[in-house]
């Protein structure tokens, strides 16, 4: 078998062998857990990304001045180069899938914000386009968190919401609640950009 590898205990695993596991199945497979890819995959993760997968989310660590959060890996991915284009980098990929629910958006926020006190990290970006998900769940789920939790670096939210998600709140009603306890919020990416390069000539 060509590539290959033998273990420290001696055990020889084959390297070419492709394979995608479902993760919607991962409920009926018990065994997974003890395949060697499988603990391969967690020995390559960090503590923060261990307990997020704990909860049930995809959270990447990147070696970044930007600590993110978007909804959409199509829109974190675009946002990730327009930092890269402007001299910056994220410091990590998390995002919140389509239609998930008020409940996601704190507790992932609570992630970016730990990931955000790396001395490395300036500037924290929550970027949301939100079609049918309720902006005002959005909103108040990360009004909620700040209550108790402050950002440990400044902090850009990003508000784009179609008719339907401004059904609750509208996002004039939503930027003057960030903006009244002193968190910028905008509705370009270009701006956010601006903003984090302000930022960083501060620190």
């Amino acid at each position: 078998i060509n590539p290959l590898a033998i273990t420290l205990k001696g055990d020889v695993i084959a390297l070419d062998c492709k394979m995608t596991l479902d993760e919607n199945a991962e409920a009926r497979h018990g065994e997974w857990p003890r395949l060697p890819s499988f603990a391969l995959q967690q020995a390559g993760k960090t503590s923060l990304e261990l307990r997020a997968a704990a909860q049930g989310f995809t959270f990447v660590e990147l070696d970044g001045d930007v600590a993110l959060f978007t909804g959409g890996a199509g829109l974190g991915m675009a946002l990730v180069d327009m930092l890269g284009d402007a001299g910056h980098a994220a410091a990590n990929f998390v995002d919140a899938p389509g239609g998930s629910g008020d409940a996601i958006f704190g507790p992932l926020t609570r992630l970016v914000f730990e990931r955000a006190e790396d001395p490395k990290v300036k500037a924290i970006i929550l970027w949301f386009t939100l079609s049918a998900t309720s902006l005002k769940g959005v909103v108040d789920s990360i009004l909620t968190l700040l209550e108790t939790t402050k950002p440990p670096k400044p902090m850009i939210v990003g508000l784009v919401a179609a008719g339907a998600a401004e059904r609750e709140m509208t996002l004039v009603q939503a930027q003057l609640a960030f903006r009244q306890r002193g968190v910028e919020c905008v509705s370009e990416l270009v701006d956010a950009i601006a903003l984090v390069d302000q930022l960083s000539e501060k620190a």
